[in-house]
């Protein structure tokens, strides 16, 4: 068993924006300018939601690849043609409730391929 404490995400998923609106059908001049001004905050927002999104994605990304790695070291099928494959699958039936639920699967579907 790998100690997923390991694969923790360090980045925060980013707080959603709120789309401003103008909410009044006859707004006053200041209920106007009100809205020019928020939504000139949510487009400043909106590149910093987009910064830390990226960021997040790009951990993630890391996080599962070095996941696999030492998935495959584990089970020693690193270099194995179907291990790949092994894995697409085990990540497919096992993402949804977790890395251990992948680790499960792979470790049925290493025995499969090595033998």
């Amino acid at each position: 068993m790998l100690d997923y404490a390991k694969y923790t995400n360090p980045c925060k998923y980013p707080t959603r924006l709120s789309i401003p609106q103008l909410v009044s059908n006859t707004p006053t001049e200041a209920e106007i300018n009100k809205y020019l001004s928020e939504v000139k905050e949510f487009d400043k927002a909106k590149v910093e939601y987009a910064k830390n999104l990226a960021a997040y994605q790009e951990a993630e990304a890391e996080r599962i690849r070095q996941f696999k790695v030492d998935l495959f070291v584990a089970y020693g099928v690193t270099g194995h043609p179907k291990a790949e494959r092994a894995f697409n699958l085990a990540w497919d039936f096992g993402h949804s409730g977790g890395l251990h639920e992948v680790e499960l699967y792979f470790s049925t579907l290493a025995t499969l391929i090595k033998h």
